[in-house]
């Protein structure tokens, strides 16, 4: 991940604010790095903020995650490493929830919700890397959309990191989430 940057702030609509953008971490160490089970590190988006009914706009959109990077000889994770999107705002009328901001772990940060009417859409989180459109109904306004994945890369020695009971959100299956081998090595 070279440049490390953090996520994207969700589309803004007034009166209602994007969620804010993961944060980016970068840990480097020597000879090895250790996130223990029940230990996190979590880059995750802000939920998007709700919609104006009255005004006739649509509701905000999540947050983009982060970027995670980890780099040493040896890399072990049996905790969580998660880079998720943030909910997207609901789309009706003032004080209606806003979207959820992501959470370290693998469950979708819902969408701001009431009564089912123009609903945020969820942001990433485990395998789904991107997040899901908000609805809209004909006589409300849009919910916003969920926020997307971001990054996680592990560089080791051997270009493969211990992962022994680990959650990475997105996972390492994705095109998010990569590991290759220390420079110079």
């Amino acid at each position: 991940l070279v440049p490390l940057f953090g996520g994207a702030a969700g589309g803004a609509v007034s009166p209602g604010g994007g969620g804010a953008g993961g944060g980016a971490i970068e840990l480097v160490a020597a000879k090895s790095i250790t996130i223990a089970a029940g230990a996190s590190i979590h880059v995750g988006g802000g939920g998007g903020e709700f919609g104006g009914e009255t005004l006739g706009q649509g509701a905000a959109g999540g947050g983009s995650g982060g970027s995670i990077l980890l780099e040493s000889e040896v890399v072990t994770v049996a905790g969580t490493l998660a880079a998720n999107g943030g909910g997207g705002g609901g789309g009706t009328s003032a004080d209606i929830p806003s979207g959820r901001n992501a959470t370290a772990n693998a469950t979708p940060a819902a969408g701001g919700v009431t009564n089912g009417i123009s609903p945020g859409g969820s942001g990433s989180a485990g395998a789904r890397i991107d997040g899901t459109t908000g609805s809209d109904t004909a006589t409300k306004t849009s919910g916003g959309g969920g926020g997307g994945a971001g990054r996680i890369r592990i560089n080791t020695k051997i270009g493969v990191a211990i992962l022994a009971g680990a959650t990475l959100s997105p996972p390492p299956t994705s095109a998010c989430a990569t590991q290759g081998k220390l420079v110079g090595t």
